[in-house]
Protein backbone atom coordinates (compact mmCIF):
# COMPACT_ATOMS: atom_id res chain seq x y z
CA UNK A 1 0.00 0.00 0.00
CA UNK A 2 1.60 3.29 -0.93
CA UNK A 3 1.40 6.15 1.56
CA UNK A 4 0.08 9.46 -0.09
CA UNK A 5 -0.17 12.90 1.83
CA UNK A 6 -2.39 15.20 0.49
CA UNK A 7 -2.14 18.78 1.37
CA UNK A 8 -5.13 21.47 1.15
CA UNK A 9 -8.67 19.12 1.34
CA UNK A 10 -10.07 21.72 -1.00
CA UNK A 11 -12.31 20.86 -4.14
CA UNK A 12 -9.55 19.60 -6.15
CA UNK A 13 -7.45 18.03 -2.83
CA UNK A 14 -10.97 16.73 -1.24
CA UNK A 15 -11.81 15.21 -4.69
CA UNK A 16 -8.33 13.42 -4.98
CA UNK A 17 -8.72 12.19 -1.58
CA UNK A 18 -12.32 10.78 -1.75
CA UNK A 19 -11.31 9.28 -5.64
CA UNK A 20 -8.32 7.26 -3.83
CA UNK A 21 -8.77 3.11 -3.75
CA UNK A 22 -8.12 2.76 0.10
CA UNK A 23 -6.72 -0.50 -0.38
CA UNK A 24 -3.81 0.71 -2.50
CA UNK A 25 -3.25 4.11 -0.73
CA UNK A 26 -2.96 5.00 2.67
CA UNK A 27 -4.06 8.79 2.60
CA UNK A 28 -3.03 10.71 4.92
CA UNK A 29 -4.42 14.76 4.82
CA UNK A 30 -3.11 18.64 5.99
CA UNK A 31 -5.59 21.75 5.70
CA UNK A 32 -5.20 24.86 7.51
CA UNK A 33 -9.46 24.80 8.13
CA UNK A 34 -9.48 22.16 11.25
CA UNK A 35 -13.83 21.79 10.37
CA UNK A 36 -12.50 20.55 7.09
CA UNK A 37 -9.66 18.12 8.17
CA UNK A 38 -12.04 16.40 11.12
CA UNK A 39 -14.87 16.06 8.48
CA UNK A 40 -12.39 14.48 6.10
CA UNK A 41 -11.36 12.10 8.77
CA UNK A 42 -14.88 11.48 9.95
CA UNK A 43 -15.95 10.41 6.78
CA UNK A 44 -12.84 7.90 6.80
CA UNK A 45 -11.30 9.84 3.72
CA UNK A 46 -8.00 9.93 5.16
CA UNK A 47 -6.86 7.85 7.35
CA UNK A 48 -4.86 10.24 9.70
CA UNK A 49 -4.50 13.75 9.76
CA UNK A 50 -0.95 15.91 10.35
CA UNK A 51 0.18 19.18 10.96
CA UNK A 52 2.68 19.82 8.74
CA UNK A 53 4.82 18.06 6.66
CA UNK A 54 7.80 17.65 9.15
CA UNK A 55 5.32 15.71 11.11
CA UNK A 56 4.25 13.27 8.65
CA UNK A 57 8.06 13.21 7.37
CA UNK A 58 8.77 11.88 10.96
CA UNK A 59 6.27 9.18 10.48
CA UNK A 60 7.27 7.83 6.53
CA UNK A 61 9.99 7.79 4.28
CA UNK A 62 8.90 7.43 0.87
CA UNK A 63 5.17 7.21 -1.05
CA UNK A 64 3.46 10.58 -2.81
CA UNK A 65 2.85 14.27 -1.48
CA UNK A 66 0.13 15.87 -3.47
CA UNK A 67 0.21 19.90 -3.07
CA UNK A 68 -3.27 21.00 -3.88
CA UNK A 69 -2.46 24.58 -2.65
CA UNK A 70 -2.37 27.83 -4.46
CA UNK A 71 1.07 28.40 -6.39
CA UNK A 72 2.46 30.79 -3.87
CA UNK A 73 1.41 28.53 -0.96
CA UNK A 74 3.34 25.20 -2.74
CA UNK A 75 6.16 27.69 -3.15
CA UNK A 76 5.91 28.30 0.95
CA UNK A 77 5.95 24.72 1.98
CA UNK A 78 8.52 23.56 -0.50
CA UNK A 79 10.87 26.46 0.97
CA UNK A 80 10.04 25.10 4.43
CA UNK A 81 10.74 21.42 3.91
CA UNK A 82 13.37 21.20 1.02
CA UNK A 83 14.21 18.36 2.56
CA UNK A 84 11.51 16.43 0.66
CA UNK A 85 13.83 17.09 -2.79
CA UNK A 86 14.89 14.66 -4.03
CA UNK A 87 13.77 11.69 -1.58
CA UNK A 88 12.03 8.74 -2.53
CA UNK A 89 8.80 10.79 -2.18
CA UNK A 90 7.18 11.39 -5.71
CA UNK A 91 5.94 15.14 -5.77
CA UNK A 92 3.21 16.98 -7.31
CA UNK A 93 1.21 20.01 -7.67
CA UNK A 94 -2.80 20.52 -8.99
CA UNK A 95 -2.17 24.30 -9.80
CA UNK A 96 -3.55 25.75 -13.22
CA UNK A 97 0.13 27.72 -13.31
CA UNK A 98 3.40 26.39 -13.25
CA UNK A 99 5.41 29.82 -13.39
CA UNK A 100 6.30 30.93 -10.71
CA UNK A 101 6.85 27.12 -9.00
CA UNK A 102 8.90 26.11 -11.43
CA UNK A 103 11.64 29.13 -11.62
CA UNK A 104 11.40 28.53 -7.47
CA UNK A 105 12.31 24.84 -7.93
CA UNK A 106 14.85 25.91 -11.13
CA UNK A 107 17.65 26.36 -8.49
CA UNK A 108 17.07 22.94 -7.54
CA UNK A 109 16.06 20.63 -10.83
CA UNK A 110 14.55 18.16 -8.48
CA UNK A 111 14.43 14.83 -9.83
CA UNK A 112 11.22 13.20 -7.34
CA UNK A 113 8.66 16.79 -8.69
CA UNK A 114 6.43 16.32 -11.60
CA UNK A 115 3.81 19.15 -12.46
CA UNK A 116 -0.19 18.33 -12.71
CA UNK A 117 -2.95 20.23 -13.59
CA UNK A 118 -6.12 18.30 -13.13
CA UNK A 119 -8.81 20.18 -16.11
CA UNK A 120 -11.75 20.09 -13.83
CA UNK A 121 -11.89 23.74 -11.99
CA UNK A 122 -15.06 25.04 -10.94
CA UNK A 123 -16.62 28.37 -9.12
CA UNK A 124 -17.60 26.30 -6.49
CA UNK A 125 -14.40 25.82 -4.45
CA UNK A 126 -13.84 24.06 -0.52
CA UNK A 127 -14.21 20.10 0.54
CA UNK A 128 -17.97 20.40 0.43
CA UNK A 129 -18.11 20.79 -2.62
CA UNK A 130 -15.31 17.66 -3.62
CA UNK A 131 -16.90 14.06 -4.94
CA UNK A 132 -15.11 11.03 -5.39
CA UNK A 133 -15.81 11.21 -9.42
CA UNK A 134 -15.23 14.81 -9.52
CA UNK A 135 -11.89 14.05 -11.77
CA UNK A 136 -13.70 10.78 -13.54
CA UNK A 137 -12.34 11.17 -17.53
CA UNK A 138 -11.08 14.61 -17.09
CA UNK A 139 -7.90 15.66 -18.56
CA UNK A 140 -4.76 15.90 -16.46
CA UNK A 141 -2.15 17.37 -17.71
CA UNK A 142 1.55 16.55 -16.21
CA UNK A 143 4.98 17.68 -16.85
CA UNK A 144 7.84 15.97 -16.92
CA UNK A 145 10.34 18.86 -15.40
CA UNK A 146 13.18 17.34 -13.75
CA UNK A 147 11.45 14.51 -12.59
CA UNK A 148 13.20 11.03 -13.02
CA UNK A 149 11.29 8.28 -15.02
CA UNK A 150 10.33 6.40 -11.54
CA UNK A 151 9.04 9.30 -10.19
CA UNK A 152 7.39 10.37 -13.39
CA UNK A 153 5.81 6.94 -14.07
CA UNK A 154 4.61 7.06 -9.75
CA UNK A 155 2.29 10.53 -10.86
CA UNK A 156 1.05 9.36 -14.46
CA UNK A 157 -0.50 6.32 -12.32
CA UNK A 158 -1.99 7.81 -9.85
CA UNK A 159 -3.74 10.12 -12.18
CA UNK A 160 -4.82 6.87 -14.38
CA UNK A 161 -5.93 5.01 -11.16
CA UNK A 162 -8.15 8.24 -10.74
CA UNK A 163 -9.62 7.34 -14.53
CA UNK A 164 -8.16 10.40 -15.85
CA UNK A 165 -6.98 11.43 -19.23
CA UNK A 166 -3.51 12.00 -19.18
CA UNK A 167 -1.33 14.12 -21.64
CA UNK A 168 1.98 15.65 -21.59
CA UNK A 169 3.14 19.04 -22.27
CA UNK A 170 5.93 21.37 -21.35
CA UNK A 171 5.60 23.77 -18.38
CA UNK A 172 6.01 26.66 -21.40
CA UNK A 173 3.58 24.99 -23.55
CA UNK A 174 0.97 24.76 -20.26
CA UNK A 175 1.46 27.93 -19.51
CA UNK A 176 0.71 29.21 -23.37
CA UNK A 177 -2.15 27.41 -23.46
CA UNK A 178 -4.09 27.73 -20.44
CA UNK A 179 -3.08 31.34 -20.73
CA UNK A 180 -5.63 31.58 -23.64
CA UNK A 181 -8.34 28.85 -22.55
CA UNK A 182 -8.47 29.51 -18.63
CA UNK A 183 -6.55 32.77 -17.15
CA UNK A 184 -7.44 35.02 -19.76
CA UNK A 185 -11.20 34.36 -19.73
CA UNK A 186 -11.34 34.65 -15.72
CA UNK A 187 -9.18 38.02 -16.27
CA UNK A 188 -11.61 39.08 -18.73
CA UNK A 189 -14.96 38.10 -16.60
CA UNK A 190 -13.63 39.92 -13.10
CA UNK A 191 -12.85 43.12 -15.50
CA UNK A 192 -15.99 42.80 -17.32
CA UNK A 193 -18.18 42.61 -14.03
CA UNK A 194 -16.35 45.55 -12.80
CA UNK A 195 -16.72 47.96 -15.85
CA UNK A 196 -20.70 46.83 -15.30
CA UNK A 197 -20.65 47.55 -11.52
CA UNK A 198 -18.79 51.15 -12.61
CA UNK A 199 -22.24 51.64 -14.14
CA UNK A 200 -24.35 51.67 -11.32
CA UNK A 201 -25.98 48.39 -13.33
CA UNK A 202 -27.48 45.92 -10.81
CA UNK A 203 -25.73 42.92 -12.61
CA UNK A 204 -28.15 39.93 -11.14
CA UNK A 205 -31.28 41.81 -12.36
CA UNK A 206 -29.84 42.50 -15.85
CA UNK A 207 -27.55 40.09 -16.78
CA UNK A 208 -29.16 38.12 -19.99
CA UNK A 209 -27.98 34.80 -20.72
CA UNK A 210 -24.53 35.77 -22.30
CA UNK A 211 -23.56 37.30 -18.99
CA UNK A 212 -24.08 34.29 -16.65
CA UNK A 213 -21.08 32.20 -17.76
CA UNK A 214 -19.17 35.25 -16.62
CA UNK A 215 -20.75 35.88 -13.38
CA UNK A 216 -20.05 32.53 -12.67
CA UNK A 217 -16.40 32.71 -13.49
CA UNK A 218 -16.22 35.81 -11.01
CA UNK A 219 -17.58 33.62 -8.31
CA UNK A 220 -14.19 31.68 -8.65
CA UNK A 221 -11.68 31.29 -5.24
CA UNK A 222 -10.60 35.06 -5.76
CA UNK A 223 -7.40 33.86 -3.55
CA UNK A 224 -6.68 31.11 -6.23
CA UNK A 225 -7.30 32.94 -9.27
CA UNK A 226 -5.34 36.52 -7.92
CA UNK A 227 -2.15 33.75 -7.74
CA UNK A 228 -2.41 32.10 -10.90
CA UNK A 229 -2.91 36.10 -12.38
CA UNK A 230 0.48 36.80 -10.21
CA UNK A 231 2.16 33.71 -11.75
CA UNK A 232 1.73 33.68 -15.61
CA UNK A 233 0.84 37.34 -15.81
CA UNK A 234 3.35 37.39 -18.65
CA UNK A 235 1.65 35.18 -20.89
CA UNK A 236 -1.39 36.66 -20.03
CA UNK A 237 -0.39 40.17 -21.00
CA UNK A 238 0.43 38.83 -24.34
CA UNK A 239 -3.21 37.05 -25.16
CA UNK A 240 -4.09 40.33 -23.74
CA UNK A 241 -2.91 42.68 -26.31
CA UNK A 242 -3.79 39.93 -29.00
CA UNK A 243 -7.68 40.11 -27.34
CA UNK A 244 -7.88 43.79 -27.46
CA UNK A 245 -6.83 43.73 -30.86
CA UNK A 246 -9.07 41.73 -32.24
CA UNK A 247 -12.00 43.80 -30.25
CA UNK A 248 -11.17 46.71 -31.87
CA UNK A 249 -11.16 45.31 -35.35
CA UNK A 250 -14.64 43.91 -34.63
CA UNK A 251 -15.61 46.62 -33.63
CA UNK A 252 -14.54 48.89 -36.21
CA UNK A 253 -16.08 46.58 -38.77
CA UNK A 254 -19.34 46.92 -36.97
CA UNK A 255 -18.54 51.28 -37.17
CA UNK A 256 -18.76 50.76 -41.19
CA UNK A 257 -21.51 50.98 -43.16
CA UNK A 258 -21.26 47.52 -45.27
CA UNK A 259 -21.45 44.93 -42.71
CA UNK A 260 -20.21 42.21 -44.84
CA UNK A 261 -16.92 42.03 -43.44
CA UNK A 262 -18.57 41.98 -39.92
CA UNK A 263 -20.30 39.43 -41.02
CA UNK A 264 -17.84 37.39 -42.29
CA UNK A 265 -15.32 37.60 -39.47
CA UNK A 266 -18.05 36.36 -37.64
CA UNK A 267 -19.20 33.87 -39.36
CA UNK A 268 -15.34 32.46 -39.25
CA UNK A 269 -14.77 32.69 -35.84
CA UNK A 270 -17.96 30.31 -35.23
CA UNK A 271 -16.31 27.76 -37.62
CA UNK A 272 -12.99 27.97 -35.19
CA UNK A 273 -15.51 26.58 -32.50
CA UNK A 274 -16.73 23.84 -34.50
Amino acid sequence: MKNILVIGLGLIGGSIAKSLNTTKFNVFGIDANSQTIEKALNDKIISQKFNNVKEFLAHYDDGIIVFATPPSSVIEIIESNKEILDTNFSLTDVSSSKLNISRFLDRYEPKNFVFSHPIAGSHKSGYENSRKDFLNQKKVIISKYFSQDEHYQTIRELWTSMKTDVVQLSVDEHENIFSATSHLPHLISYALIKTINEKDIDVEKFSAGGLSEFIRLTKSSEALWSDIFKSNHENIEKDIEAFVKNMYELLEDASKKDSKSLLKKIQLIKKGVG
